[in-house]
């Protein structure tokens, strides 16, 4: 009995060739190397941009999260501040904005925070300011803290805030 099942083991168990996945794993790799070098060359011919902006322009129009927790004021400006620097450096010529969002309690209001973040870093664009804190934004905390953000965006357009 014991000789079946170490047969019927064997017989369903995957073989695994160290080199084919080795050299799968380097194609993949390389291949993603070459996308990413024309995507960059593209940059450079088609778009005019510059090398350094070329090979980081995927930043452009897009998030970055940072999460963090029980920083002191002065340690989440510090970081704040260094992030901004070092953006500038990789993207130069690009106007940085940064929405910070509420502190969280607990991991349930992450996403509460990170919403708040987000339309804190719209207020700091459409204001043209380079940090915004959502809990210093006054009247617009009220708008953004309701599920619906389409007011909350119609009436950033107008900058009333």
């Amino acid at each position: 009995m014991s000789e079946n099942y170490e047969e019927y083991v064997k017989s369903i168990t995957p073989t695994h060739n160290l080199w084919l996945q080795m050299a799968k794993a380097f194609l993949v790799g390389g291949i993603i190397c070459v996308i990413g070098q024309a995507v960059t060359n593209f940059g450079i011919s088609m778009l005019q941009m510059e090398e350094q902006q070329a090979g980081s322009f995927f930043y452009y129009n897009s998030d970055f999260v940072l999460v963090a927790n029980a920083l002191s004021e002065e340690y989440l400006c510090n970081l704040v501040e260094g992030a901004l620097k070092r953006g500038k450096r990789r993207m130069p010529g690009v106007e940085l904005c940064v929405g910070l969002g509420s502190k969280c309690m607990d991991i349930s209001s992450l996403s509460v925070s990170y919403k708040r973040a987000k339309a804190a870093a719209h207020i700091a664009i459409t204001q043209k300011k380079q940090v915004v804190k959502f809990d210093d934004c006054g009247f617009a905390t009220s708008i953004f803290s309701y599920n619906s953000n389409l007011f909350a965006r119609t009436h950033l357009k107008r900058n009333i805030f």
